[in-house]
């Protein structure tokens, strides 16, 4: 009898480990538009939002650049940057209070891209 509860009880461990894989919210690609100063940063699903801001660093000088959201659609937000980017540089990104359309949990989402206009 105590095997089975052991067994019982890693898999609700196993179970409770593997729910957060479920609702993972990813950034899929980064598209900079160095004329626009603005960034796009698109999700792998439809996602909703809640206070969201978006902070971007710069790896090189470790400065925050100053930005704001201009649009917020169900796979993707976009904002502006006060200033250009330096074209081929990395920065950082971090999206706070994203979530996904089906999901209760608020996530951040943080990564980095190249800054570069196509």
């Amino acid at each position: 009898m105590k095997s089975i509860a052991k067994i019982a009880v890693s898999l609700i461990v196993l179970s409770i480990m593997l729910m957060p894989v479920a609702y993972a919210l990813s950034v899929y690609d980064v598209e900079y538009d160095h004329d626009d100063r603005t960034v796009e940063f698109e999700f792998d699903r439809r996602v909703r939002y809640k206070s969201t801001k978006v902070v971007i660093t710069d790896t090189v000088t470790g400065k925050k650049v100053s930005s704001s959201i201009r649009k917020k659609d169900n796979d993707d937000i976009k904002v502006r940057v006060s200033k250009r980017l330096t074209q081929g540089r990395t920065y950082r990104y971090k999206i706070t209070n994203v979530s996904l359309r089906s999901a209760r949990n608020w996530q951040t989402l943080t990564g980095t891209f190249v800054a570069w206009d196509d």
